[in-house]
């Protein structure tokens, strides 16, 4: 017995309502589950399209305030799904993502660049340059000014990757997170 879309309302309508002919609707509703489940696997590299188009858009903007409200409206996904989707996709949260993007370019600019920590942390998208020190600190271990002193290398702390030094942000992979390779 196969899966007829006009069927959703019945077989809806008999499960809210615990109708006792389980016989009738379940084999109804395991072939709506199978169908589901199908158009769902395929509909996976989907998904990863368009994690990967939000996280192009946010290394395009590391210094714009970025919400995870943003990132789930230009993904047209609800805030919960989409950040489900993002974590299941990238191994970590959006908000967590975000910040390892920001944190890689500041660590970036502090090596290659002459800009003063305040530039940088404004130029990462922090507006508090205290948040920022805070963040970096806690994150890589010692203050943004100490990680410029040392040219990127302390113990303790992780080295850039030839990639980060070149300044391109790591790139999504195919079901993990060229950010989680990178650490």
């Amino acid at each position: 017995m196969g899966y007829d879309a006009c069927d959703a309302p019945r077989v809806a309508a008999a499960v809210a309502t615990r109708q006792p002919r389980p016989r009738v609707w379940r084999p109804r509703l395991l072939a709506a589950y199978d169908l589901i489940a199908s158009d769902l696997a395929k509909s996976g590299d989907a998904v990863e399209e368009i994690i990967e188009r939000v996280i192009r858009h946010l290394k395009l903007h590391l210094g714009d305030p970025i919400s995870i409200d943003d990132m789930a409206r230009s993904a047209r996904l609800s805030k919960f799904h989409f950040s489900r989707v993002f974590r299941r996709v990238t191994g970590m949260s959006p908000g967590r993502y975000l910040s390892t993007l920001r944190l890689n370019e500041a660590k970036r600019l502090l090596v290659e660049t002459s800009l003063n920590v305040t530039d940088i942390s404004h130029r990462v998208g922090y507006t508090s340059v205290g948040t920022f020190t805070t963040r970096f600190t806690n994150s890589v271990g010692i203050s943004p000014t100490a990680f410029r002193r040392f040219g990127g290398f302390a113990p303790g702390v992780a080295v850039l990757s030839r990639r980060e030094t070149a300044g391109q942000q790591p790139a999504m992979v195919r079901g993990e997170s060229a950010v989680r390779q990178a650490v």
